[in-house]
């Protein structure tokens, strides 16, 4: 799956979550609630070119949203708890699965042994909404070439963010305008 299509496609957040593949994620959550931020143009539904997927961003609280997807790829709807902030310049979005959302594995075992995740997506309010995800490769380029020191458990191909909220926020901070740390995504999402 490339970088865009995980963009334009963020219900698949939660198909990485299992599979590990397309975003970076983090045990931490970005910001404690004081680093919150509301901004209105995030509210409403999104739909990409083809009107098959539907992103709703619905307020929940004073500065949280609740964010359902729905795509043509799969039978039921996910949410997620989401959480924006302004780091360096740039909106970046927190996402996390919502409880109260559907899937829930079956097996009691197995739900013991899923830990929901952080994603961290630069927000941008270009011709229509973008989330540009984080990318993995690029993080991980970067922490084996010693270029980027931040706390991390690697597993397999995959690096899973352990920073805190503070350390998260200063790395962010300086990727602001980074394209190779956050691809554009290419389609902008446009209000349904």
């Amino acid at each position: 799956m490339n970088i865009q299509r995980a963009a334009r496609t963020v219900l698949l957040i939660a198909a990485v979550a299992a599979a590990g593949a397309s975003c970076v994620r983090s045990l931490q959550p970005l910001y404690e609630a004081d680093d919150l931020v509301f901004d209105e143009r995030l509210i409403g539904s999104f739909t990409d070119s083809e009107g098959e997927d539907l992103w709703t961003f619905e307020r929940d609280g004073e500065k949280e949203y609740l964010l359902t997807c729905r795509t043509s790829e799969d039978e039921e709807a996910a949410t997620f708890r989401g959480r924006l902030g302004q780091l360096g310049g740039a909106f970046f979005l927190d996402l996390t699965p919502e409880k109260k959302s559907g899937g829930k594995p079956r097996n009691t075992l197995m739900a013991m042994h899923l830990v929901p995740a952080h994603t961290f997506w630069r927000v941008r309010f270009e011709g229509g909404l973008h989330l540009d995800p984080f990318d993995p490769d690029w993080l991980r380029e970067g922490i084996a070439a010693g270029r980027i020191k931040i706390a991390h458990y690697a597993a397999s191909d995959e690096i899973i963010l352990t920073a805190g909220p503070k350390e998260l926020q200063a790395f962010l901070a300086g990727l602001a305008e980074d394209e190779e740390a956050f691809p554009p995504s290419g389609e902008a999402l446009r209000r349904k």
